[in-house]
């Protein structure tokens, strides 16, 4: 209940992803920790959510952060 974020390295439907999905998760690429890390602090996660492929990802992290 506690997880905000998952990373995927590549556009796969796994469990962890589908779950992240479900809970309102922000679903990522890696690449977003990669260029966090470059700049010293956590980025916009916005540019490098896998929204293309989970189209859902968005609407039920939407979804769940207004029903909270």
């Amino acid at each position: 209940e506690t997880t905000t974020h998952v990373l995927s390295g590549k556009p796969l439907r796994t469990l962890n992803v589908l779950l992240g999905i479900a809970r309102g998760c922000w679903v990522l690429s890696y690449d977003w920790v990669l260029w966090s890390l470059e700049s010293g602090q956590w980025i916009s996660e916005e540019p490098f959510e896998l929204s293309n492929h989970f189209p859902a990802a968005p609407l039920c992290r939407r979804e769940c952060h207004l029903s909270a």
